[in-house]
């Protein structure tokens, strides 16, 4: 499965983390039937008036028995 995602934060009141937007690409893969599955994904993480965008990286297993 191929997937993607856009996330748009606005809070009520101030805090740190305003305007932080996220754009998000993500692949999942379930190996051996569906007791295994591999996903990763990979974001890109803007917030107004950084300097540089953030890039993070995440992969996560689940495993069935």
């Amino acid at each position: 499965e191929i997937g993607t995602r856009y996330t748009q934060i606005i809070p009520d009141t101030e805090v740190s983390f305003a305007g932080v937007k996220e754009y998000t690409f993500g692949v999942s893969k379930y190996v051996v039937g569906h007791n295994l599955k591999i996903q990763t994904d990979v974001s890109i993480i803007d917030k107004d008036g950084a300097d540089a965008n953030k890039l993070r990286f995440r992969l996560q297993t689940e495993f069935a028995f």
